[in-house]
C-alpha cells in the first residue's frame, strides 16, 4: 500500500437519492487503515499504518483500540479460525492473537523484509508473502514463508528480482502465488503443488500493473486483482481468462461465493473512490459507493465490512444495495441542518430560506435505523422539527431525511453513541 499523502475530499452524498446500506460505523481521521478481516458478523478487526489495531465484538456499534506492540505499518489481517487471527507488516513483522485479536504476540520471522500477504488454512499451517520494498517498486528480491506450527518455525523460500505481492492456497498442497515486476509492468504466476517447497512458473502477465490481491476457492478457481483489471483463473492457476476493467485502480477484493464479489480502491488524482459489485462472476460490474476505500472483507453474501485511507469503517447488511430510491426534490436556495450529532434524546433540524411561508407544510422529516426501518416520521413545519423520545434507541448511524411530496431534498447521517 503506498502512503499516499492526506488529501482533502469532497463526498458525494449518495443519500440524497437514495440510501446506501454501506453505514459509516467507525471514524478516526489520523488513522490510516489498510485491511479488515471479520470471523462473523459481529467480530471484525481493521489494521493499518503505525501499528494501528482496532476491533469490533457486537457488529460494529463500538471499537476497540487495540495495543499492536509495533509501529511498523500492517498491511493484511487473517482470521485462522474462530479465536486464532494473524498480522503481517513491515520490515518481517508478524503478529498473533489467540483470543480473537484481543491481545498480539510477535512471531520471529527471520526476515527483514515487507510482508503484505497472508493465507491459513488452519490456526497452525499458513503462508506470508513479501518483498524488499514495502511499496513493491522495482524489488530487488521477495520471499514466502511458510509455518506448520502457528508461527513458531519458517520454512522460508527467497526470491530473487520480483517481490511476491499475494499468496493463497486451494488445499494443503496446491498453493499459487503472484510476484511482482513492476519495472517490466508484468508479474509472474507461480504454484506449487506440494505445500509450498517447491514452486514452478505458470504464467508471464503483462499488465498495467501486476496483481496484488487473490480470491482462492477449493474447486480450482481464483480472482486475481491488478490495479484497473481483474482477471478470473481456472484449473488451480492454469486457465486465464481476459482481464475485465474497472471503473478506478481497485486495492482489495472479496468474493463471498464464487458469483457475488466485491472491489474497492481509491484515485488520489483526482481524490475518489468506489466500491463496486458483481452477480454473474466478475463479467460485469455496478459501483456502490464513495470513499478512500482501501480494504474489504465479506462474511457472506450480505454482511461485508470496508475501511478507508482516512480512518473510516463502513459496514452494510444487505449486500450494499440500495434501498428508498427516490428522485431529488427541488429545493434550490434552502439550506438544512442537523443537532446535536452524536445525538442521545433527541434530534434538531432546521431550514432556512424558505421561499414561502407554506412550503413547509408539503415537507416530511423521516427517521431510519442503521438497517433501513422507518423508525418516525411526522411533518416538517415552518423550517423547525425536533425528534424527540430516542432515548431508548440503540447505539449506532442513523438516517434522517427531509421530503417534499414524496421527493429527497435533505439527507444526513445521524450518530448515536449509546
Amino acid at each position: 500500500m503506498k502512503k499516499f499523502f492526506q488529501l482533502s475530499m469532497i463526498i458525494v452524498l449518495f443519500p440524497l437519492i437514495s440510501f446506501s446500506q454501506w453505514i459509516m460505523y467507525y471514524e478516526n481521521s489520523p488513522s490510516s487503515f489498510t485491511k479488515i478481516c471479520a470471523v462473523n458478523k459481529d467480530t471484525a478487526i481493521a489494521v493499518g499504518l503505525n501499528g494501528n489495531i482496532v476491533r469490533t465484538t457486537n457488529g460494529g456499534v463500538t471499537w476497540e483500540v487495540i495495543q499492536s506492540g509495533t509501529t511498523q505499518d500492517l498491511k493484511d489481517v487473517r482470521f485462522a479460525g474462530p479465536a486464532v487471527a494473524y498480522v503481517c507488516g513491515n520490515s518481517g513483522t508478524l503478529l498473533k492473537s489467540t483470543d480473537a485479536g484481543s491481545t498480539w504476540i510477535p512471531c520471529t520471522t527471520g526476515t527483514a523484509l515487507h510482508l503484505r500477504s497472508l493465507n491459513f488454512r488452519d490456526p497452525a499451517k499458513g503462508w506470508i508473502a513479501g518483498s524488499d520494498q514495502p511499496d513493491l517498486m522495482e524489488a530487488d528480491s521477495g520471499i514466502i514463508l511458510k509455518t506448520t506450527d502457528g508461527g513458531v518455525s519458517f520454512i522460508t523460500d527467497t526470491l530473487l528480482n520480483t517481490g511476491v505481492v499475494a499468496i493463497g492456497s486451494f488445499n494443503a498442497d496446491t498453493v499459487l502465488a503472484f510476484c511482482h515486476k513492476l519495472s517490466e509492468y508484468a508479474s509472474d504466476v507461480i504454484r506449487s503443488r506440494n505445500g509450498g517447497l517447491t514452486w514452478e512458473l505458470m504464467e508471464h502477465i503483462t499488465l498495467n500493473r501486476g496483481y496484488d490481491v487473490m480470491e482462492t476457492f477449493p474447486d480450482g478457481l481464483t480472482y486475481a486483482l491488478g490495479g484497473w483489471e481483474i482477471t478470473k483463473i481456472l484449473d488451480y492457476g492454469s486457465t486465464y481468462t481476459s482481464p475485465v476493467s474497472l471503473l478506478i485502480p481497485s486495492l482489495d477484493i472479496s468474493f463471498p461465493s464464487q458469483q457475488t464479489g466485491y472491489a474497492l480502491g481509491w484515485d488520489p488524482m483526482p481524490t475518489w473512490g468506489m466500491i463496486e459489485k458483481t452477480v454473474d462472476g466478475a463479467q460485469t460490474w455496478a459501483s456502490q459507493e464513495t470513499g478512500l476505500f482501501t480494504g474489504i472483507d465479506f462474511v457472506n453474501d450480505t454482511v461485508g465490512y470496508a475501511v478507508t485511507f482516512d480512518g473510516k469503517i463502513y459496514k452494510t447488511e444487505n449486500g450494499g444495495e440500495l434501498v428508498g430510491i427516490r428522485e431529488p426534490g427541488d429545493e434550490r436556495g434552502q439550506s438544512f441542518s442537523l443537532s446535536p450529532n452524536p445525538f442521545s434524546t433527541f434530534i434538531s433540524v432546521t431550514a432556512t430560506g424558505i421561499r414561502d411561508r407554506l412550503a413547509g407544510q408539503s415537507r416530511t422529516c423521516e427517521l431510519y435505523s442503521p438497517t433501513g426501518q422507518l423508525i418516525r416520521k411526522q411533518p416538517f413545519q415552518n423550517g423547525n422539527l425536533e425528534i424527540t423520545d430516542l432515548a431508548s434507541l440503540p447505539a449506532g448511524i442513523y438516517n434522517c431525511i427531509i421530503t417534499k411530496n414524496s421527493a429527497v431534498v435533505f439527507a444526513s447521517k445521524a450518530v448515536k453513541l449509546r
